[in-house]
């Protein structure tokens, strides 16, 4: 079962986390760091299927899709270098809308993924994955705390909201230059 975004009037939630660029809404979203993508495979995904040098060699391997939760679409595979964009649509040999088992099958070596760079570092430090195409930057999202604007702000969620921007700008691995959290 793939997750929905959360309403937080009718479930009565007093704020949540989102990630990625948010559709207007109801909702305040308050950005507190930025997260990224990067591409990696496991060392006997690579050993068997050779490295990707560019992001359209990408269409001769085998890639693992992830799904929108939001849509239940494909995401498509988004690079960026020396000012030239890269989108492109890939076959995939798997497609999942989980962030672990989309880690899963790239560490199983399904193919290359597409992963958050928080979830891919303590597996990349292991040497488990190895990143590739590490000279193209891979897509941003921001990171935003989001709470209803019908309702005032209480002393909890403030705190929350403090806290939570507190603990991303001490992570290193979810800033970057272009990152700086509203106030």
């Amino acid at each position: 079962m793939g997750l929905r975004p959360t309403d937080l009037l009718e479930e009565g939630i007093d704020c949540v986390v989102r990630f990625g660029t948010q559709p207007d809404s109801s909702l305040v979203a308050r950005r507190v760091g930025t997260m990224s993508s990067i591409c990696c495979a496991s060392p006997a995904y690579l050993r068997e299927h050779g490295t990707p040098r560019r992001p359209e060699d990408l269409s001769t391997h085998r890639c693992v899709n992830y799904l929108s939760n939001r849509t239940g679409r494909i995401l498509d595979w988004e690079f960026a270098r020396d000012g030239n964009k890269v989108g492109l649509t890939l076959d995939g040999v798997l497609a999942v809308n989980d962030h672990d088992a989309y880690v899963v099958a790239g560490l199983m070596s399904f193919g290359i993924v597409k992963v958050a760079n928080y979830l891919a570092r303590p597996y990349l430090e292991s040497g488990q994955l190895t990143q590739v195409l590490t000279d193209w930057t891979a897509e941003q999202f921001p990171i935003s705390v989001m709470y209803p604007k019908t309702r005032h702000l209480s002393a909890k969620v403030r705190i929350f909201v403090d806290w939570v921007s507190e603990l991303i700008q001490q992570d290193p691995i979810l800033q970057t230059r272009q990152s700086r959290p509203d106030r």
